[in-house]
């Protein structure tokens, strides 16, 4: 999300008042000073970029066959002001088929199964497992099977009805695996703060793998339909992503970072997918409304708070309304 680079400032004064007498002049010397502070509004700006991938119109990604491999990196890279907390999905498609070994000897029973293997960039072609990079951290709580109609629209699906959903599939749907994953470490932006620039390896995460294989499977058991990895990259402020008084950010832990997926899935689920499936553009503008109880000395309610006796009622409460 861009904001728009903005300066806030105010004018400085200086006033001296002068009082004439009938009987001569009397001159109070007084000064005021009234101080003038900038602002700058940052910015969070991410790039996703996959330098090793061959393109979808490359002869390499056409008519793959069973465990052959193909290039894929992603990478990101932030190109805004601020530091950044970042996190990327990637929707593997699933298909009914039977994994065999290389030996031919069947590995897993026909049914409903990812297709590809995500791998290292050392992994040969003989090693069939998914190897993501130890930067980024597997969010397993916040995976999701998603059921994607021909028109975008997406509900979720549990496990145990897999079976179901994939053979209910109507034409131009996929079934999908939805994994979650954070970055363990904070992106740097491009403001130090005294000047100087960040290197370009600071400002990068990892790939978060290097390249995906098909799996080995019996033959015909695909419809030669193009298969797609979906992957989406989101980034969020590197800092004061409060929990009460505490910042998130701090401490880029599992738990940590969970809760930060969870503030950003919150903050821009758009109004026609409020269920946070997919996020792929900047929420529609809504009403947010906030509340808070001043007896209880809450401290996530962000609401303006004087000095004065009814600071969250009446005059001193400046809470937007319901």
């Amino acid at each position: 999300m861009k904001k728009i680079t903005q300066k806030i400032g105010v004018a400085s004064a200086a006033a001296v008042m002068l009082l004439a007498g009938a009987r001569g002049t009397l001159a109070y010397l007084t000064d005021m000073e009234e101080t003038s502070n900038d602002f700058t509004v940052g910015e969070v700006s991410i790039e996703t970029l996959e330098l090793d991938y061959p393109g979808n119109d490359s002869p390499d990604v056409r008519n793959l066959v069973p465990n052959e491999e193909v290039a894929k990196n992603p990478t990101v890279v932030n190109r805004g002001v601020n530091d950044a907390v970042v996190f990327m999905t990637v929707d593997s498609p699933m298909e009914k088929i039977t994994v065999v070994g290389d030996d031919g000897s069947v590995v897993t029973a026909k049914g409903v199964s990812e297709l590809f293997w995500f791998k290292d960039a050392e992994d040969a072609a003989s090693v069939h497992a998914n190897s993501f990079d130890e930067g980024w951290q597997e969010l397993a709580g916040r995976e999701k099977y998603v059921r994607i109609a021909a028109d975008g629209s997406e509900t979720e699906v549990a496990e145990s009805d897999l079976a179901g959903a994939y053979d209910a599939l109507a034409d131009g749907e996929t079934l999908v695996k939805r994994y979650v994953f954070g970055y363990k470490t904070t992106v740097q932006g491009t403001d130090t703060g005294d000047g100087t620039a960040q290197t370009d390896a600071n400002r990068a995460t990892a790939a978060l793998f290097d390249k995906v294989q098909m799996k080995n499977i019996i033959e015909n058991e695909t419809d030669g339909a193009a298969e797609q990895i979906v992957l989406r990259t989101y980034a969020i402020q590197g800092s004061q992503i409060l929990e009460n008084s505490a910042d998130l950010a701090a401490s880029l832990s599992e738990e940590n970072l969970g809760k930060i997926y969870d503030v950003f899935v919150r903050q821009n689920s758009t109004g026609n997918d409020a269920s946070g499936l997919k996020l792929t553009g900047i929420r529609d503008a809504d009403d947010v409304s906030v509340t808070s109880d001043g007896a209880s000395g809450e401290t996530d309610s962000h609401v303006n708070r004087y000095d004065t006796a009814d600071d969250l009622s009446g005059e001193g409460a400046h809470v937007k309304p319901e």
